[in-house]
């Protein structure tokens, strides 16, 4: 179940991103209904990952106290994620019409006479998109200015990266593959640093209001 509902999570997180990276780094012309729609999916993933974890405090009775407090941290960061996109439902028919982000393949150049032509690609690229002068414009902009990223979406990505790294910890103190003396101490460190960016989290909050 936790799998699954991380799952769900990072498949939100990867729709979110592309939607960003396409509405404030595209070098052609925006559309901005298609960005709308993966931040829709993007939405529709992070219910499915609530939804998941909710269901697993209220189900799993064996589940620890510690658990639960780590279940119930992941359940606020997906919706605070909601709070700040906070639009309209698909139906899951067309949830499923909307591609989900595919992962970058780089094939070193020395390589590429070797792809099969039988390979097929999910993103079908029309041969004028492939224009050398396109792509060296692309690359130059991309070194002349990065993708905007807001205080409260760094710190949120913290946020999220350090309570995964508490449930690898205490996934390795129930297994017994860390000394007691030394998980407390990084257990001690890593949530010093849960309650700074949370701190920092409402000081934005405040600021913003």
């Amino acid at each position: 179940q936790q799998l699954r509902a991380q799952f769900h999570f990072d498949m939100g997180k990867a729709c979110q991103l592309k939607a960003r990276a396409s509405l404030e780094s595209s070098i052609t012309n925006i559309n901005k209904d298609k960005v709308m729609r993966l931040q829709q999916k993007a939405n529709f993933y992070y219910l499915k990952s609530e939804e998941i974890w909710s269901e697993m405090i209220s189900s799993l009775s064996e589940l620890s106290n510690e658990e639960k407090s780590s279940i119930e941290q992941n359940i606020s960061i997906v919706k605070d994620m909601l709070k700040e996109k906070n639009l309209d439902l698909l139906d899951y028919e067309e949830i499923k019409r909307i591609q989900d982000p595919e992962p970058i393949i780089i094939i070193p150049e020395n390589l590429a006479p070797f792809v099969p032509k039988s390979t097929i690609y999910l993103t079908k690229f029309v041969p004028k998109d492939l224009n050398i002068k396109r792509f060296k414009s692309f690359q130059k902009k991309k070194l002349e200015q990065k993708i905007p990223y807001s205080k409260r979406e760094r710190l949120m990505d913290k946020k999220a990266g350090i309570v995964r790294t508490i449930n690898e910890l205490k996934l390795l103190k129930e297994n017994k593959e860390i000394d007691i003396e030394k998980f407390a101490e990084l257990l001690e460190k890593y949530n010093t640093k849960l309650n700074m960016i949370d701190t920092a989290i409402e000081k934005l909050a405040h600021l913003t209001k």
